[in-house]
């Protein structure tokens, strides 16, 4: 729903099949994904976590990353904020580093995007292990750290 609004054509059953075909032959994958898209809520997020976690039960050869939208100046979303109801609460540029929240909506804050975040960098270990385990508390370390 919320990657046909934002005119992503992309049917996560056909990505869930690739992940799964490429899991037989051991090939490594990289999937991006990005929380706080303008028509996200809470509950979109949280299936978007799900998403993850069930791709990394499918295939463990899976590296991903998550990142926070940023309306960046001169993009759509920038430009058109205010009519998707985006409000851009951060103005220093230095901060637009797709990891720190800049903006907030009628459906999430700056705190939720920052806990849902900081919550993506677990779900590796909390599908695949103790192994990995360190690795996610050091991203969880280093976005706590962060200049929020």
């Amino acid at each position: 729903e919320i990657l046909d609004t934002i005119g992503k054509h992309i049917r996560l059953d056909h990505l869930e099949h690739m992940i799964s075909h490429a899991a037989k032959y051991e090939l490594r994958i990289q999937l991006g994904f990005m929380l706080g898209h303008y028509p996200d809520t809470e509950e979109t997020m949280r299936k978007t976590l799900d998403f993850i976690r069930k791709m990394l039960k499918l295939n463990g050869n899976i590296n991903y990353s998550v990142s926070i939208n940023t309306p960046f100046p001169g993009t759509w979303q920038y430009e058109h904020a205010e009519e998707i109801g985006l409000e851009i609460t951060d103005h220093d540029y230095s901060h637009y580093d797709l990891i720190t929240p800049v903006i907030r909506t009628e459906h999430f804050d700056e705190s939720m995007l920052r806990r849902l975040y900081q919550e993506s960098g677990m779900l590796r270990a909390e599908v695949c292990g103790r192994q990995e385990r360190a690795a996610a508390a050091e991203i969880k370390h280093r976005t706590e750290a962060a200049a929020w």
